[in-house]
């Protein structure tokens, strides 16, 4: 399998940002808390937590009770009973647990954003009807949920109520599951956001997101064509003859890679005499890894590539065909190219009421391998989610540009929300800003050079029109073979 293949497939299947600041906290709940031989919690963390805790801007509360967790998912006018369970089964899936007073702070792992949790006196009334499995409900559940917690509205121009008003009557009780998507498909359309989905009882998804950049230039070009009758196997093929171009012509050798199973994550390799390449083509490994196993892998494997790439004068880094994964990870990698400690970006969740909580995103030197020299970034209109934070990162820092085009416009976590039909759905709920700032939700962070990062002038002589632009940006020729 190709690695845009690998790719495609996870963007289809899973968006990137889910597990980033843990906003499918109720997932553990599904597994962790069926098991019925779960040990208590500690005396004094089974004191501290019990009640009732929200989480501002995400529409999840939690109510403790003894040693029993139950999860809702709730807006100001509906309430969904998510799951419930053994709260020992469910804080054993964060190893960074913090209770002060009436703030619980969860998180994944060190270098991640924690889920910060406020204790209120009681559940909202629309908690004590939660809704059931009828279509009507459903759909309103739905409405209402990005009504009061999508954020971008204003930024993608969609009229939320107009949509309301247009599918809503398309629906009764009488409705058929076949009924529900159709309506629900209606309603996200206009939302051209990559974190928005649909998911139907695991069967089939929906995504209104429309391809950018490169890709959405690779889709004119298969239709433009008559060769090749399947547009994958085109997109696919001119990929693929991309990377093995890299390869042999601006590296004349394969790629470094990491062993087995792992080998697609990172690659690199020197250009010419003394220009490293480094493709990061993912933040994080598999869906099951946890944040702190991820952050791990990727640290040993910037100590393999950087030790590597020690001795070279410059280094490209390309995330091109990133789509995403986890911020933690994005700072653990940022933090080997960092002069100093900075604040790099920050983001806070938005709903009806307007922004919650900042966090910080501060990156400071490794005390392992670190790269010191000048950094070119390429991105593309495919880099998305952590993959946007991760540039925003590595812009805070003098020695790097960014080179190519503007990033897909998606930096918001996903908030995955469920339905009592097994169906679930995603939306954006957080607005990520750089240091000074500056929010690129829904318009893309732009490159400093802007430049095509696949033209296929370029690409018809074995060249990479990004690369080639790379070198000019540090005043080397270019090392094509």
């Amino acid at each position: 399998m190709s690695i845009f293949q690998s790719n495609l497939e996870q963007r289809k299947g899973w968006h990137p940002a889910t597990s980033t600041g843990l906003i499918l906290l109720a997932s553990s709940l599904l597994v962790a808390c069926s098991e019925s031989d779960s040990q208590p919690l500690p005396t004094d963390t089974a004191q501290n937590l019990q009640g009732i805790w929200e989480r501002p801007g995400y529409g999840l509360l939690l109510e403790v009770d003894g040693n029993a967790l139950t999860a809702f998912e709730a807006t100001r006018a509906t309430c969904f009973l998510r799951d419930s369970g053994a709260a020992a089964e469910f804080l054993g899936e964060f190893p960074v647990v913090d209770i002060d007073g009436d703030r619980l702070q969860l998180s994944e792992s060190e270098l991640g954003q924690p889920a910060i949790f406020s204790r209120i006196d009681a559940l909202p009334a629309v908690c004590e009807e939660p809704i059931g499995d009828s279509i009507t409900e459903q759909f309103d559940h739905v409405w209402h949920t990005f009504n009061d917690y999508y954020a971008f509205f204003n930024e993608r121009g969609v009229d939320w109520m107009s949509q309301y008003d247009q599918w809503r009557p398309t629906l009764s009780d009488q409705s058929s599951e076949e009924d529900l998507a159709q309506a629900l498909i209606g309603l996200l359309t206009p939302i051209d956001d990559s974190h928005v989905s649909l998911t139907f009882d695991g069967e089939g998804s929906f995504d209104p997101a429309q391809p950018r950049g490169f890709l959405k230039m690779l889709v004119e070009e298969f239709e433009a064509q008559s060769e090749i009758s399947d547009q994958e196997s085109y997109v696919v093929g001119v990929l693929n003859q991309w990377r093995d171009d890299i390869q042999s012509r601006y590296i004349g050798a394969p790629f470094n890679t990491l062993d087995g199973d792992l080998a697609d994550l990172i690659q690199w390799g020197v250009m010419g005499q003394e220009v490293g390449y480094l493709s990061i083509n993912q933040f994080f490994t598999t869906l099951d890894a946890s944040e702190a196993t991820d952050v791990a892998i990727f640290n040993d494997a910037l100590d393999q590539a950087l030790t590597d790439l020690a001795g070279t004068s410059a280094l490209v880094i390309d995330v091109r065909l990133s789509p995403g994964g986890r911020d933690a990870v994005s700072i653990a990698i940022a933090n080997r190219f960092a002069d100093t400690e900075r604040l790099a970006a920050t983001k806070a969740a938005r709903d009806h009421q307007g922004l919650k909580e900042t966090q910080n995103y501060t990156i400071r030197p490794s005390d392992r391998q670190n790269y010191s020299t000048p950094v070119v970034l390429i991105t593309s209109g495919f880099s998305v989610s952590a993959t946007e934070a991760f540039t925003l990162l590595m812009r805070s820092l003098p020695q790097v540009t960014h080179l190519g085009e503007t990033t897909n416009g998606a930096l918001s976590d996903v908030l995955e929300k469920a339905l009592p039909n097994d169906g679930e759905f995603t939306l954006s709920n957080e607005v990520y800003s750089d240091a000074n700032g500056q929010v690129f939700e829904a318009v893309g962070i732009p490159p400093t050079v802007s430049v095509p990062v696949l033209s296929k002038e370029a690409r018809d002589r074995g060249e990479d029109s990004a690369l080639n632009a790379a070198f000019d940006v540090l005043g080397l020729p270019s090392p094509v073979l």
